[in-house]
């Protein structure tokens, strides 16, 4: 019996509105979707409609992801979770401060395009979208909030669910909102709607999200949009009206069905209003939706059923927590006989075509080329030993419950993707019947609804894919799924890059409780490997190097032996190193030089060429940085990621430039550092330039909602990088790239002011902070740095205001802890010490000795202790002498004084940062013992 699709609808939480309730009550909404789990109702989708704030700020989406979000999808398994998540604004979701004199009148206006799907209406919109700003930053969901901001101005989604196409629309009702007198003045836009349903057409049902009721907008929309909802027979849901209703309801003769969800927060316990919830499921079996409302109950501490709403003559018989209503399925859509979803193909023996491979084709696989079918089929290029050991624990493997899962991983350049297309091959010869699902697009995702709706013929299926990594997040339960499913006629053969593996979690996928696991490592070159190898070369004639075509096939494949292992003594791609060492010798360099022109050749879409593309992949794998993932690559030629596979990623693994999984690299680090020194020295590059381009890519794809691979690494690791390999300036103008695509993140700016100091100019770093116009919130460190660069500026006083201001109460909500004081209490003694001869003042020598006292009763490691031990002995000699600890205490609150008197800046920066005679240390104090 097929499991119904099954969804939670949740609207209206109005976060802020009370903090405390808010949050006892996300406890209580979690505990219940983890019972409903238990009991085995896991839903495949859920919709929030709206209001998920109560005056549309930053703290009140950034107090709903941390406390409610991120815990309900903790609650449903996490990544082993496979649902959807699905939002749109409401009233409450729109920040009224902002343009709040619009004229809703003339908007709502056909003649002014504001509901038109093109840049025409974006642009009309621009007048609103301030006023939805948090929410395009920050609401949650599987579809990014920038939907809002986009031409289209709605969000179009199918899902497929166990063989069914599922349309999700989101619609924003709240484009007008303004006050309490909304109703009959609002409009999703008809047209925005029309061009959004359309794009769902053939799936087998349709959900609408909006947050309010159809009757609350303009007449006119109101009844276009009825039609426009029955002729697509659609279940539009929604909130706003803080009570759960459904109805059917008509649209020109067409029936759809509405779903009203009640409020997730509205009241305290003792108030007389409900807080509700409802699940939901479509069972087309019956051809029915059914639906359970439920509302929080303080008095029993539970979720039982809210009954009154919902008609007795629709109570599911024998069932008094669910009620029925009709499926608004349009009358064409069938379920259709299953087929391969995209990015996969099934393969059998006869799908596979032999063909005469020819020499300059061979030529390119042993460079380095990605293969294809015909180059696994052919006879006369070597099968590894690997590739038998592959194909015997498939076949041999018998259908039983658990399923059998094989990963061939090993480092880049090693063959694995050829020895997995053989062992594909080798696997339907032996066993003719077996049947192949093959993904020959990296964007394809495997799902348990594709593993659980595979069809059972009596023969096995076999699951085969390169670049497995890039699946893990969706790979780490499918084991238990085929398991739990009793699909031990399932087996999957996954290959991936090692360092790509690990980089994608795969390390930590416990296989062996639900599954048969065999993991194969490929790394290295035996000496049979080596002499197939050697003779395959002799036969095409494909030896360009120092070797004679004709030269003995024994001394040959000793020279790739012993090349091969030399380079696995380097720790990348010992077959592909030694191939290149063997096969091209001196004349690499003049190879490397040919494939850039070929690329240059081959021009893309989006501008640019291949040439580009492989540039930035050589130039990060050059200087080692692996941490190049596709959705940057993909920003940075202006393209989408799936089209970065179709016209990038594979045309370069069939020129053996480039390729990857999670992490984009060369075929071989030979080759990028080659790439790099011809671009630099024979074709003029200034490589800086990349560098610059892929940091921005990584921060535009972040503000865009992609998930960017090892992201901090970009943020800092980058940019240092370049500091560490005595290039400054380069690491200076990423920093500054950096800082300008997010220009309200204070640890770029921290960041790009510390590599100004290291690059021995103080004086920017300290200027980059001073102009720094984001919230610097907790981070003491900002302040720390500021005072660091003043100081290496000569501008000790502002370095002591600020590093007094560092260690203050006001500026973090956690006290500064040892480390915080070690350093600054260090860098204070430096500037205490400047500040003397300056300015005669005897409360900077005091200060200075109140520093080395406090200073030496910290963890300290011998290099800081001996500053402080030089400061105690120097203050010592200028007549300063030690005092108790509440008394150093008020000796450094003195000499920050002082020093902000005599600071030139006391008055432009007063406005962020109080004097030294308004800041608390109760924080520090209770450091050394002090109450």
């Amino acid at each position: 019996m097929t499991t119904p699709l099954r969804w939670l609808h949740l609207s209206d939480f109005h976060v802020g509105k009370d903090n405390y309730a808010q949050r006892r009550l996300f406890d209580k909404l979690i505990a219940h979707v983890k019972e409903q789990k238990q009991a085995g109702f896991v839903p495949d989708l859920i919709f929030i409609t709206g209001d998920i704030a109560n005056k549309g700020l930053k703290a009140e989406y950034e107090d709903f992801r941390k406390g409610f979000f991120s815990p309900l999808q903790e609650a449903l398994g996490g990544s082993a979770w496979n649902g959807k998540i699905f939002t749109v604004p409401g009233n409450h979701d729109v920040d009224r401060s902002k343009n709040a004199t619009f004229d809703r009148i003339k908007a709502a206006n056909s003649e002014t395009k504001f509901f038109e799907p093109s840049k025409t209406g974006r642009s009309a919109r621009d007048v609103v979208l301030p006023r939805f700003g948090q929410y395009q930053k920050l609401a949650p969901g599987d579809v990014s909030p920038s939907w809002v901001k986009s031409d289209e101005g709605a969000f179009a989604e199918t899902v497929e669910i166990q063989g069914r196409k599922i349309g999700v629309v989101g619609l924003n009702t709240a484009w007008l909102a303004m006050d309490e007198h909304d109703k009959d003045k609002l409009t999703p836009g008809y047209e925005l709607a029309e061009t959004a349903l359309k794009k769902t057409e053939g799936c087998h049902a349709r959900f609408v999200l909006g947050h309010h009721p159809l009757r609350w907008l303009i007449e006119d929309q109101e009844r276009r949009l009825r039609t426009l909802f029955g002729r697509h027979r659609v279940i539009y849901l929604h909130g706003h009206m803080h009570r759960a209703e459904s109805r059917p309801e008509d649209g020109a003769g067409e029936s759809f069905l509405v779903v009203q969800a009640g409020a997730a927060f509205q009241a305290h316990d003792s108030d007389i209003w409900k807080n509700g919830l409802l699940w939901g499921e479509l069972d087309f079996a019956q051809n029915e939706v059914r639906l359970s409302p439920r509302f929080w109950n303080p008095d029993n501490m539970d979720w039982p059923v809210e009954t009154g709403r919902f008609p007795e003559i629709r109570k599911v018989p024998g069932n008094g927590e669910w009620w029925r209503y009709p499926l608004p399925m349009p009358e064409a859509a069938q379920p259709a006989p299953w087929q391969a979803p995209q990015g996969w193909e099934v393969l059998d023996f006869t799908a596979l075509v032999r063909r005469e491979i020819s020499a300059e084709e061979a030529s390119r696989f042993f460079d380095g080329a990605e293969p294809d079918w015909a180059l696994a089929l052919c006879p006369d290029l070597p099968r590894r030993a690997v590739v038998g050991a592959l194909v015997d624990k498939i076949a041999a493997y018998p259908s039983q419950e658990r399923p059998l899962v094989v990963l061939l991983t090993g480092p880049g350049g090693e063959g694995k993707s050829m020895a997995l297309r053989q062992a594909v091959v080798d696997a339907l010869e032996r066993e003719p019947k077996l049947r192949v699902l093959w993904r020959n697009d990296d964007e394809a995702v495997l799902t348990a609804e594709l593993l659980r709706s595979l069809p059972k013929h009596g023969t096995p299926w076999l699951i085969a894919t390169d670049t497995a990594d890039l699946l893990t997040k969706k790979l780490s339960n499918l084991p238990e799924v085929l398991k739990n499913a009793g699909r031990g006629d399932v087996r999957l053969l996954l290959a991936a890059r090692d360092s790509d593996w690990r980089a994608a979690g795969g390390l930590g996928l416990d296989w062996r409780r639900s599954a048969e696991f065999a993991e194969v490592v490929l790394s290295g070159l035996s000496e049979t490997d080596a002499a197939d190898i050697a003779g395959a070369w002799l036969q095409f004639a494909t030896v360009d190097g120092d070797i004679d075509g004709a030269a003995n096939p024994s001394d040959l494949s000793r020279q790739l032996f012993q090349a091969a292992k030399a380079e696995a003594a380097q720790g990348e791609g010992a077959l592909l190193g030694g191939v290149l060492k063997v096969r091209k010798g001196d004349g690499l360099r003049a190879h490397v030089r040919s494939l850039l022109d070929r690329l240059s050749e081959t021009k893309l879409a989006g501008g640019g060429s291949l040439y580009l593309a492989f540039a930035y992949i050589a130039a990060m794998h050059a200087e080692g940085l692996r941490f190049l993932s596709r959705p940057v690559l993909a920003e940075a030629l202006g393209c989408s990621t799936g089209d970065l596979h179709k016209t990038v990623l594979h045309p370069l693994g069939r020129e053996a430039a480039a390729g990857g999984g999670t992490v984009l690299l060369t075929r071989h680090h030979r080759i990028a550092e080659l790439a790099v020194a011809v671009m630099r020295e024979d074709i003029g590059e200034e490589m800086g330039g990349f560098y610059e381009a892929l940091a921005s890519a990584a921060l535009s794809a972040k503000s865009k909602g992609v998930y960017v691979y090892e992201l901090p690494r970009w943020d800092f690791d980058f940019p240092n990088h370049f500091l560490a390999q005595q290039q400054p300036e380069l690491a200076i103008r990423i920093g500054r790239v950096l800082l300008d695509k997010d220009p309200e993140n204070n640890k770029l700016a921290v960041n790009l002011a510390r590599i100004y100091r290291k690059a021995n100019e103080p004086g920017e770093g300290a200027r980059v902070l001073a102009g720094f116009t984001g919230e610097v919130g907790d981070n003491r460190g900002f302040w720390y740095e500021w005072a660091t660069c003043a100081g290496g500026a000569d501008n000790h006083a502002l370095n002591a205001w600020l590093s007094g201001w560092s260690l203050a109460d006001q500026t973090g909500a956690a006290a500064p802890d040892d480390y915080d004081a070690k350093l600054t209490l260090a860098g204070l003694g430096v500037a205490f010490a400047e500040l003397y001869p300056r300015y005669h003042d005897r409360a900077f020598v005091e200060a200075r000795m109140a520093v080395a006292q406090l200073g030496l009763r910290l963890h300290l490691d011998d290099k800081t202790r001996g500053y402080f031990e030089k400061y105690l002995a120097e203050a010592q000699a200028a007549g300063a002498k030690p005092t108790e600890l509440p008394e150093a205490f008020a000796r450094l609150q003195t000499g920050l004084i002082r020093a902000w008197e005599n600071s030139a800046e006391r008055e432009s920066f007063l406005a962020r940062i109080p004097p030294p005679g308004a800041m608390g240390f109760a924080g520090l104090r209770r450091l050394f013992g002090l109450a």
